[in-house]
């Protein structure tokens, strides 16, 4: 015994199931004692019981500490989801300023290039113009 507790092995228990009757030595008057192994039983029974307290102990904390595991996880998945969202949307919303953009400055630049050959070809027409006149007076 320590510290007025029995420590036995599964074996010792197994074996005293198989055999109840058998008889220990009795510490106190050093003789054979059934009384004994009734104590004996009694406190075996009582570590059983306390041992399956324990592990009922241990088993509803697990319980708990996967509810709280799952609650987490759950929390966590939602804030991926509500950013996977607000990352979509963004990604939607820049496409379409990169679009209008584009379009844009795409319009612009069309229409100054197509004006800018309109005055160089109108230039090009007077300057022509402007030479047929002077050979025509000259």
């Amino acid at each position: 015994m320590k510290k007025g507790r029995l420590t036995m092995s599964m074996k010792d228990i197994k074996n005293n199931k198989e055999n109840p009757n058998t008889q220990t030595e009795s510490k106190s008057i050093g003789m054979y004692s059934n009384n004994t192994q009734n104590n004996l039983s009694s406190e075996e029974l009582n570590e059983l019981k306390r041992q399956n307290k324990l592990i009922v102990n241990y088993l509803a904390e697990m319980q708990e500490n996967q509810k709280t595991r799952e609650k987490e996880q759950e929390a966590i998945t939602l804030k991926l989801k509500e950013m996977a969202e607000v990352f979509r949307s963004s990604g939607i919303q820049a496409h379409n300023d990169f679009v209008d953009i584009a379009k844009e400055k795409l319009g612009k630049v069309n229409t100054e290039d197509i004006q800018a050959e309109i005055r160089k070809d109108i230039r090009k027409v007077q300057d022509e113009n402007e030479e047929m006149l002077r050979k025509v007076r000259g």
